[in-house]
């Protein structure tokens, strides 16, 4: 009896520490971002809690009419001011990184932070080394991590001007293989070990020739299924993280609700 009543009291201090909303809105307020696969779910979201916040927002996926509706939506409850755009690409083209970040520069002026959330979803069957299966895995290989590495790589530079921070979004597949499901679950393995741990690590390492600082940091809660990872590229470290994390526990919250 006593065993049961001290776990449900850590499980109940637990919840509350998650409850707990310490994030400072002036953090967000005016900054540039950008968002991978904003057109719904969790980045859908994060591009209307960025709105009311008072950021300015570029968000990319492959359907414009999605797209544009949410941008419309940003624009009803965000800023006066502010600045909502949208661009349509796919993934797939290997030039879809460089033009998102180009178009970010060209009507937002900068990059503050960079939110890659896109996926390319898989089709569930067993892996048997088929012409089939090694052509998913190439195509989710090209989404799910490729067009990661190559869109924070052309984003560095205005990353490190602005001392932004890159929030990478990866998920409980990345720990925990699936099965029928090889292709994905191989991507985001390669997403957490490469970017959030090898990747991020060397631009740690290479930044300080720079007199720059790079400070990592990462944040799990395995009943969200969801996997994140934020590199603070400047010196807000861990108080970027525990606001980050406060935004995006807000933004699966509102996600969740929608699918009831």
């Amino acid at each position: 009896m006593a065993s049961k009543v001290i776990i449900i009291t850590v499980l109940s201090v637990f919840i509350a520490y998650q409850l707990v909303d310490q994030f400072d809105s002036e953090t967000v307020r005016g900054k540039n971002v950008i968002i991978t696969g904003g057109s719904s779910g969790i980045g859908e979201q994060l591009a209307y809690h960025y709105a009311r916040l008072g950021a300015n927002i570029v968000i990319t996926a492959r359907t414009e009419q999605k797209l544009q509706q949410v941008i419309e939506k940003c624009k009803e409850i965000g800023t006066e001011n502010g600045k909502y755009h949208f661009v349509s690409l796919d993934m797939m083209d290997k030039e879809a990184p460089l033009q998102l970040v180009k178009y970010a520069e060209s009507v937002l002026g900068g990059i503050d932070y960079l939110v890659l959330n896109h996926i390319l979803s898989y089709d569930i069957g067993r892996w048997v080394g088929s012409k089939q299966n090694f052509t998913t895995l190439e195509r989710t290989f090209t989404v799910n991590f490729n067009a990661y590495v190559s869109i924070a790589s052309h984003a560095l530079r205005h990353l490190e001007a602005s001392r932004g921070s890159i929030i990478v979004m990866s998920s409980i597949m990345g720990k925990f293989p699936q099965v029928f499901a090889a292709p994905y679950s191989a991507s985001k393995f390669a997403l957490q070990v490469s970017i959030c741990s090898g990747i991020g690590t060397c631009v740690h390492k290479e930044a300080f020739p720079k007199k720059a600082t790079f400070t990592k940091g990462g944040i799990t809660h395995g009943i969200l299924f969801r996997s994140r990872r934020c590199f603070a590229i400047g010196g807000r470290g861990d108080l970027e993280i525990n606001a980050l994390s406060c935004l995006f526990r807000r933004c699966f919250l509102m996600w969740s609700l929608n699918q009831i």
